[in-house]
């Protein structure tokens, strides 16, 4: 994780994998403007659904991160 600058997120409406490049960049849910308007335009259901995409995603990632850092202290 140290690799990604230790600070990294999916977006909640598109499920982009995001990273903040600069220390003053806040964003921690979505990935644009863009994108949180849509995500609350949309229904309850669907922003579940879209939520439950993104964590998936999420998780995928995360476990791939730990695997590099398991196989790299190897």
């Amino acid at each position: 994780m140290e690799e990604l600058g230790g600070r990294f997120f999916v977006c909640r409406n598109c499920a982009k994998f995001v990273v903040p490049d600069a220390t003053h960049d806040r964003r921690s849910v979505f990935c644009s403007k863009e994108c949180e308007r849509k995500y609350w335009k949309r229904s309850e259901a669907m922003r579940k659904m879209r939520s439950q995409n993104a964590y998936a995603v999420y998780c995928k990632i995360d476990k791939s991160i730990k695997a590099l850092t398991a196989q790299s202290e190897m």
